[in-house]
């Protein structure tokens, strides 16, 4: 149990390293595939949302429910393109209210 104890440690800590650095310009470059779960509640129930990046691929599924998400997809020219893109639909997504419920499902 002591090695998977050592590994968890490990994984968290670079979680953690790689989480501190996506709020830089020069951490954000390093990324090239994440997938984030946003979460909006209103009288009305809840609005979920993933954005997933993929090189130069991001994809938005969007609903009330996991099983009844729409989608949709952009295809960019570079991942410099996509992840610009991904970036800010993450912070339009925050100045409309969605919280990032990612953070709460590795724990």
């Amino acid at each position: 149990t002591v090695p998977m104890i050592a590994l968890r440690l490990l994984y968290a800590r670079q979680k953690a390293e790689l989480e501190r650095a996506r709020g830089t310009e020069e951490g954000r470059k390093l990324i090239r595939a994440e997938t984030r779960m946003l979460i909006k509640r209103d009288k009305g129930g809840a609005t979920m949302m993933r954005v997933s990046l993929n090189d130069r691929k991001v994809v938005v599924r969007w609903g009330p429910h996991p099983d009844q998400m729409r989608m949709s997809q952009q295809l960019f020219d570079s991942p410099d393109e996509a992840r610009s893109e991904y970036f800010g639909r993450l912070e339009r997504c925050a100045e409309q209210g969605f919280i990032d419920a990612s953070q709460a499902e590795s724990v």
